[in-house]
This record gives structure tokens, sequence and C-alpha cells, in this order.
């Protein structure tokens, strides 16, 4: 069933205002949902018991069943598509920006609960999304730093 199944993540951080300033107060919340291939949800939050534990076991369990599989179609010339991204091997698209080259994909990082892929040469991002749009993160990183390393 891993090799199917489709995993979305949301962290949310608490920010504390006071005197026109924002302060990160430690605390955060974490949801995951599952979505099975026969299409029924599941959502896991940080509530349930030993969540540290088993979620990355779960998010590790969906990246071997289908990393290599995301892997293989990209070479051989297909897309894979996650949310708002897809990814070729001619380089990464964003629904709103087009195609970015892989040569010129400076980083693509995990910051504050949004992916946010950058060009060499630029300050401003290229493109930024949140996690929670970004179906099987795992995979889409590791498919998406293997292209743009090379």
């Amino acid at each position: 069933p891993w090799d199917q199944a489709v995993h979305y993540q949301e962290t949310v951080m608490e920010v504390a205002y006071y005197s026109g300033t924002s302060h990160a107060t430690g605390r955060s919340a974490h949801t995951s949902t599952l979505v099975t291939p026969g299409g029924a949800k599941v959502e896991i939050s940080d509530f349930f018991a030993d969540f540290k534990t088993w979620l990355p076991l779960i998010t590790e369990a969906i990246g071997r069943a289908q990393t290599p599989k995301v892997w293989e179609a990209v070479q051989q010339g297909r897309k894979a598509s996650f949310g708002p991204f897809q990814l070729d091997a001619t380089g990464i698209t964003y629904k709103r920006k087009g195609t970015l080259p892989w040569p010129a994909v400076e980083t693509i990082d995990v910051h504050g609960g949004v992916v946010v892929v950058r060009q060499y040469g630029r300050r401003k991002a290229w493109a930024h999304t949140k996690v929670k749009t970004v179906p099987n993160l795992l995979v889409f990183l590791t498919v998406a730093l293997n292209l743009c390393s090379g």
C-alpha cells in the first residue's frame, strides 16, 4: 500500500505578537493526512501516542516505496506531479511561473512550513508554497534535489 499512498504534512508554529514584533513561542502542532489508493483519508495529529516515533516511519516507508519509481519515470522523460510542482529531467515547473531549468536552480528548501525554490542570481524566491500542498514531500525533495545536483 505504501507505493500508492499519498501523505500531506502540516506543521503550525505558535507565534506571539507583542508591541509590533512577533516571537516564536517554541510550541507547534503537526497534522498529517494519509490518503489511501481508494481515496479514504486518515488525519493523524501529534495528539496520537508515540506520534514522533511512528510518523517518520510512515514517511520513510512511502519514500522507499515511491522514490525509485518516480526517479525512473523522470529519467524516462515523464513528468512527476507534486501538488503545484512538476518535476522532469529538464527542470522544475511551478503552476504560476512556468519551468525553471535544473542548472538555474540554486536551492530547494523547506523553511517555516514553506517549500522554497531559489533561482541563481535572484534574492527573491522563484517559487514558494505551503508544505501542506506538496504530497509525499520526502519523495519530492529526494527526486528534486537529485535532479538539481545533477
